[in-house]
């Protein structure tokens, strides 16, 4: 059966009810959040806490948002790579910083050096809000510390099993203890969440930066560029043309072997032949083609330089992430030990409340049977005072 939400049916009955009332009785009703007070401190460190929350969802969001444009290199790399100077580049992007981390959103490419600007921001911000949360722990304690100051025998009455004389511990304020703390928890596991979702993100970049400068450095391995396997075909090509001449050369040679000597071409010289051994190209590429090879060689090696550099900034990016995580890790052990450590002292306290209305009970029944006893003794003893008086 669907629920059907009578929320508003129930308030026009409270200000039915209300409105039986005379005006001296009545009291304004408050609901939601117009319960508590605006300047109270309660309700301070509860928007505070809220603040964090929405700030840390609105990181996830964020990092949700721009995962596909940290994550994709290739806009990075075609804008800082000469030999991809032919493809269309993307406009140069105006960003107005001043606005955070909201400027990023929506973006469809990244370079590197805006990537570990914004592994900077979510840093800083998540260390802020790291910040945040240790002080309203802090502002918590120091509210138990007064409590705990301003009933100082009540842990003592507690330990001997009696019942306190002064005023102990409230339900509500054992409650409100107990809900800040998971609040804390929940906030310490959202910082969490976010941290490994851009350690995550960071790392996958290191892969992918990894992957690419492997393939480039497997490109130029044959020293042309990334144009060995062409080099290496042009090269066979040109010793098989040289050898085919070789052959033709010979079998020329044969067939004209009765012509004397003067009427023979020239053998080649050994330099020559040492030239043509040590550079089979020499023949096939211009001076041209070798010059735009050698600026290509250079291009790519400066490519693969900055490739190195980002992949290392973003290493270093990673580790204090990886850091930072760690921390919030820990804090969120010491939370959970922390919580669990409450619900137990809440547990031991009923168990305390409970045990202490037996002893009350009990001791209000003794003081009505000795109240009875003596309402008896006094007068028994006023009837043998009036016994005695007669007769004497």
């Amino acid at each position: 059966m669907p629920g059907t939400d009578r929320t508003a049916e129930f308030k026009e009955a409270v200000k039915a009810k209300e409105q039986a009332y005379p005006p001296a009785k009545r009291q304004r009703v408050k609901f939601g959040a117009a319960r508590r007070g605006p300047d109270g401190a309660d309700d301070a460190w509860t928007r505070q806490a809220e603040q964090v929350a929405a700030n840390v969802r609105s990181f996830a969001s964020f990092l949700h948002s721009i995962r596909r444009a940290y994550l994709d290199l290739g806009a990075s790399s075609s804008a800082g790579n000469p030999l991809l100077a032919h493809r269309d580049q993307p406009p140069p992007r105006q960003l107005d910083l001043s606005k955070g981390l909201q400027a990023w959103e929506g973006v469809r490419w990244l370079s590197d050096r805006e990537r570990d600007e914004i592994d900077f921001a979510v840093k800083v911000a998540i260390r802020k809000s790291v910040d945040r949360v240790r002080e309203l722990e802090a502002l918590e304690k120091a509210r138990l510390d007064a409590e705990k100051r301003e009933n100082p025998n009540a842990g003592l009455s507690r330990f001997l099993g009696l019942a306190a004389s002064g005023p102990s511990v409230s339900p509500a304020s054992q409650a409100l203890s107990e809900h800040r703390a998971l609040v804390t928890f929940y906030l310490n596991a959202l910082l969490a969440s976010v941290s490994q979702r851009q350690r995550d993100q960071q790392e996958a970049r290191v892969q992918r930066q990894l992957e690419k400068t492997q393939s480039l450095g497997g490109m130029g391995g044959g020293g042309a560029l990334g144009m060995d396997e062409l080099g290496r075909q042009m090269a066979r090509k040109a010793t098989e043309d040289r050898k085919g001449k070789a052959r033709d050369a010979g079998g020329g040679a044969h067939e004209v072997g009765q012509v004397p000597s003067i009427y023979r071409p020239a053998p080649l010289a050994a330099a020559e032949g040492d030239d043509e051994d040590d550079n089979p190209l020499g023949n096939e590429l211009t001076a041209e083609q070798v010059q735009q090879f050698e600026a290509e060689e250079s291009a790519l090696l400066k490519a693969t330089q900055s490739d190195l550099e980002a992949l290392k900034t973003a290493e270093s990016s990673l580790l204090e992430i990886a850091s930072l995580q760690t921390q919030l890790a820990t804090h969120l052990t010491q939370q959970a030990e922390l919580t669990d450590k409450l619900w137990e002292d809440a547990i031991t306290v009923s168990g305390e409340v409970d045990r202490g209305n037996k002893q009350l009970k009990k001791a209000g029944e003794r003081s009505r049977d000795s109240r009875m006893w003596l309402l008896i003794f006094l007068f028994g003893s006023s009837f043998t005072l009036l016994f005695l008086d007669y007769y004497a």
